[in-house]
């Protein structure tokens, strides 16, 4: 057993409401006495504990339980009553953080709404078990560099303050961050904590935004204005925005990108200016361009590219089409509709392509004009001479239908 330490969990919560805690505070000489004294136990704990094992085992007697239960219970006791004097408060404190972390796997903060509930479900508990678990995480950046910021009307004053407690505790270390918020208003609240993310831009390994597309623009902004080299170790960016508007919604902040791996995009153009040169997975909502061949010249180590819509684009500007044979894709996942660009399949080949998964095989929508742009698709696969493994169409045709014995004759 550990006593909890409330005084420490009150240091915590102190500090994450205080402005003057930007960084973590050192331990008085007292502070430090009551944490040394959490490493070992007492004498009087484990006779207290032996007393609550012989209480509990004497109300089992008592009770009416199945037997199962009642086995599963006294070996339960068993075990405690022999594991009674575990050194875990004798561990080394590089140990003690890597059992901290197991448990706190994928585990984000959350700054804003719901903070006092919600922020960290293991992180903050943890910290309130005893002085020094709370001194082993607070003072591990690992454990603080998980963030996702999810809003609400208005952004509250007291957000920008806890966000930067979590920033400075997360020191150097690269970030994850998500970006969880819609309709709410870019005010003076807001720009600051952004503006406090900003300045961390050139940590982040994990960018994930589905937010008003004046934040997205606001933020990628700034974190031009405060870093030199914004996202350089970005490893995984996802951006879903719900404008669409004339200009491109990246801009310029992600043209050095070399350790971008996987991105997941609502929105891409052919002509958008963002380094593809080592992804290896890409998922488009609505891609505009009038070639596949032309994204896929940008991505030469790509496995598996997703692409739900396309369209021509606004862009009037006539592009080069290259012809492409790509050695790397394996897995291709689309949606077959009408509005495809006729021809967006020319010059391409995917000779070792694998897995393909092709929706909207509708009655109701695979029209002859939908059907010209699956033949096209076909035409593509014949081209390539690829051997494909696994083939899912996904849609409500009669299997007894012309449009679908073509399709399982082609495969």
């Amino acid at each position: 057993m550990v006593k909890k330490d409330g005084r420490s969990a009150q240091r915590l919560l102190g500090a994450c409401y205080s402005i003057g805690a930007s960084s973590t505070p050192r331990l008085s000489p007292a502070e430090q006495s009551v944490s040394e004294k959490n490493f070992s136990l007492t004498t009087i704990e484990p006779s207290q504990s032996r007393v609550l094992i012989a209480e509990t085992r004497c109300n089992l007697e008592k009770c009416d339980l199945e037997d199962t239960r009642s086995v599963q219970l006294a070996k339960t006791l068993d075990f405690q009553w022999e594991n009674l004097l575990s050194p875990i408060r004798k561990l080394p404190p590089e140990i003690m953080s890597k059992i901290l972390e197991l448990v706190t796997t994928d585990e984000a903060i959350l700054v804003g709404l719901g903070f006092g509930r919600r922020a960290g479900v293991s992180v903050f508990p943890l910290t309130w078990v005893s002085s020094w678990w709370r001194e082993i995480i607070v003072s591990q950046p690992s454990f603080w560099s998980f963030l996702v910021m999810e809003f609400a009307k208005p952004v509250l004053d007291i957000i920008p303050i806890i966000l930067r407690v979590c920033l400075a505790r997360s020191g150097t270390a690269p970030m994850r961050l998500h970006l969880l918020f819609h309709e709410v208003q870019l005010n003076p609240t807001l720009c600051s904590a952004l503006d406090d993310l900003a300045r961390h831009a050139d940590r982040l390994k994990e960018f994930n935004n589905t937010i008003d597309l004046p934040s997205l623009n606001y933020i990628l902004k700034q974190a031009r204005y405060f870093t030199e080299n914004p996202f350089s170790i970005l490893d995984t960016l996802t951006i879903v925005v719900n404008e669409l508007g004339t200009n491109a919604i990246l801009g310029n902040s992600f043209i050095h990108c070399p350790r971008l791996h996987s991105l997941h995009i609502s929105h891409l153009r052919a002509t958008d200016t963002i380094e593809l040169t080592h992804l290896s997975t890409l998922d488009v909502g609505y891609y505009q361009g009038c070639s596949f061949a032309v994204l896929l010249e940008k991505c030469p180590r790509l496995e598996t590219l997703i692409i739900q819509f396309s369209s021509e684009g606004y862009d009037a500007t006539p592009i080069s089409i290259p012809h492409v044979r790509h050695t790397h894709l394996r897995t291709l996942e689309l949606r077959i509709h009408r509005y495809h660009v006729a021809g967006v399949w020319q010059s391409v080949q995917l000779p070792n392509l694998t897995h393909l998964r092709a929706q909207g095989i509708h009655k109701r929508t695979f029209c002859d004009v939908a059907k010209q742009r699956f033949d096209e698709l076909k035409a593509m696969l014949s081209y390539s001479q690829c051997i494909l493994e696994c083939v899912q169409l996904l849609g409500d045709m009669n299997l007894d239908s012309n449009i679908d014995s073509d399709i399982v004759m082609t495969y």
